[in-house]
């Protein structure tokens, strides 16, 4: 286990090196875990008129145009030995770059180490492939009567959605949503977008006038599955891989891109915030309480995820275009015309925000208003979360969220969070995999395997993956009343106002389950553990009391929100310094352009035996 930031040497008294702890004292051993992918890189070229580095906006574009660009991308790549057969470029004025194949992390790492040496390169960040944070095989634990949803927690299958349901002294993890919707009934509701990242939308009449349009982010062809790469239309075509296509995909499909059905893992987060209630249809949504008709949508698909993951490049196109920033390579004539206010994103990766672009984009959105709430992340193979979350839950400014029992313990397989300086965290019940006795998260999906079928069902679920979406859901109910709260503002009422960790330690004493119970969470003890303020972050997600918290500060007029112009400077990847000079011009001699088309044309041929192509507007 590794000890990434400094406050855990404070916290818990240094760093255990080397090891994977279970509950209490006693050490696990870990099975090998699959390699991280990528695909590729994220170079920015050096210009001929440096911007600074603090100032680069998304919408900035090189000075010499794309051309050029994609000359002086031949060029590098050659003179580093580096592969590239395809490019497209992205925010920041750069250009995403791959090789043709998925590449492990570690390899695309040292690629890259070399590509940084090029006297004409600004810097390079690594193409993560991110994975959702859900734990469970999406075909187990089903329930194919659905519920009448007026009795989502009370009827037939009274443990339902338990998620969803009022807390009680029993069930300390929950965040109790019917206390939130009680307290808005006859208040004004102003309107407000939350985007879902995530793999796509269904067509289900619960989300019948709930759904923006939305927009697809996947920009490569071969793992699309819908056949045209980027576009307009978010339906998820499914995120499944068959042995046989696995068999037959050559480069496609290295060993750690893993044979699945399809997850329909987007559109069950799609339900948990949006579902339509008193229809009689399946279960309820969290934003139960925001009014239907008229117009009223609430709910913004963004397609970023498909066949063994979601590209970084694309999940960062995607927060920017929900969040209504400009930028290099956005679709042409498709500005969001409903910016999100606050955006749930339920995939991640080991490592650092140091180095990506990840800080850069959270600080433009905060300046647009924009809260992006993230997984924590599901820890390693053996089901022990880490001691810190993953990226970007991990980055300054993202609200991190992990799971829990629903009796208030931590979730076997959750990260630990912390709200400290500008890290934010918090916990709610998500489902744990290593009780029998929790409910997991009970969510609308579809029975197909891997193309979808006009069959749904209601599914056992669990993964910090539908931790966020919770918190998610809070916040946009905070800002339906209040849109004028800025994203701090947003911050500290929704930590401020969670379940302090000393109330659901009362509960489990008085509820009789602290004697079956893990100790107290700490570097020894790291799966299901009791949680403090040190590894949970601020307390239990508490809808209620966050909406109580708004309603106690409302202004005497709401003005209507208008995002803010982005002006601020802020971090970008680390700039790789070289004493060779050159760069940015993007001038070719006609020895280097004769060499070029040559490379061209075997890199054309080359892609297409490769399969790899990326599919653009």
């Amino acid at each position: 286990m590794r000890c990434r930031h400094a406050w855990w040497v404070g916290v818990l008294g240094g760093c255990l090196a080397g090891a994977v702890w279970a509950t209490g004292s006693s050490a696990s051993t870990t099975s090998p875990a699959p390699e991280p992918l990528a695909r590729g890189w994220i170079v920015k070229l050096k210009e001929s008129k440096p911007q600074p580095v603090v100032r680069l906006a998304a919408a900035a574009v090189p000075s010499d145009g794309p051309t050029s660009q994609r000359s002086r991308l031949w060029q590098a790549t050659q003179r580093q030995r580096v592969s590239m057969l395809t490019h497209k470029p992205t925010a920041f004025g750069a250009n995403v770059v791959h090789a043709g194949r998925l590449l492990t992390v570690a390899e695309a790492e040292a690629e890259a180490r070399r590509l940084r040496q090029d006297p004409d390169v600004e810097w390079v960040e690594v193409n993560v492939i991110e994975q959702r944070m859900s734990m469970t095989p999406m075909t187990a634990n089903t329930v194919t009567t659905p519920l009448n949803d007026p009795d989502y927690a009370s009827g037939a299958f009274p443990n339902q959605q338990v998620w969803l349901s009022a807390r009680t002294q029993a069930r300390a993890g929950i965040a109790d949503f019917p206390a939130a919707w009680a307290a808005m009934n006859g208040q004004t509701v102003y309107p407000v977008t939350v985007a879902v990242l995530d793999t796509g939308k269904l067509d289900h009449p619960d989300l019948d006038g709930r759904l923006f349009p939305g927009y697809d982010f996947v920009s490569e062809l071969e793992y699309a599955r819908d056949g045209n790469g980027i576009d307009d239309d978010p339906t998820d075509p499914g995120d499944y891989l068959t042995l046989s296509q696995k068999q037959s995909g050559g480069v496609l499909y290295p060993n750690d891109c893993d044979v699945s059905d399809s997850s329909w893992h987007g559109f069950s987060i799609l339900n948990m915030l949006g579902a339509r209630t008193n229809n009689g249809v399946a279960g309820a949504g969290m934003l139960a309480p925001l009014p239907e008709g008229h117009g009223r949508r609430w709910v913004l698909p963004v397609r970023v995820g498909s066949v063994c993951g979601a590209d970084r490049s694309d999940i960062y196109e995607g927060l920017l275009w929900s969040a209504g920033v400009s930028y290099q390579g956005a679709p042409a004539f498709t500005n969001n015309p409903q910016p999100a206010r606050v955006i749930s994103l339920s995939y991640g990766s080991e490592g650092s925000c140091t180095g990506t672009l990840y800080p850069q984009i959270v600080a433009t959105l905060r300046q647009r208003g924009t809260l992006l709430v993230a997984s924590a992340g599901n820890g390693n193979s053996n089901n022990v979360g880490d001691v810190t979350p993953t990226v970007p839950a991990a980055c300054s400014g993202v609200l991190a969220v992990t799971a829990l029992h629903q009796r208030g313990t931590k979730a076997s397989y959750a990260n630990f969070v912390q709200t400290s300086g500008s890290s934010w965290g918090l916990a709610v019940s998500a489902g744990d995999v290593s009780s029998i006795d929790d409910s997991w998260v009970y969510a609308l999906s579809n029975a197909g395997t891997t193309t979808a079928t006009s069959s749904f069902i209601m599914r056992r679920l669990a993964g910090t993956s539908f931790a966020a979406p919770q918190a998610a859901g809070v916040a946009a109910l905070m800002l339906a009343l209040n849109p004028g709260l800025t994203v701090d503002e947003l911050l500290q009422l929704i930590t401020s106002s969670a379940k302090p960790w000393s109330e659901v330690e009362q509960d489990l004493s008085d509820s009789s389950q602290l004697l079956s119970v893990a100790g107290i969470c700490s570097l020894g003890s790291t799966g299901a553990c009791r949680c403090t303020s040190s590894t949970c972050g601020s307390g239990v997600l508490d809808a209620g009391r966050a909406v109580q918290a708004v309603l106690g500060g409302l202004p005497d007029t709401i003005e209507p929100f208008q995002p803010a112009p982005v002006t601020a400077g802020y971090f970008t990847p680390d700039r790789q310094q070289s004493s060779s000079g050159g760069g940015g011009g993007g001038t070719l001699s006609w020895p280097w352009l004769a060499g070029l088309a040559a490379l061209w044309m075997i890199g054309a041929v080359t892609g297409r035996r490769a399969g790899l192509r990326t599919g653009r507007p």
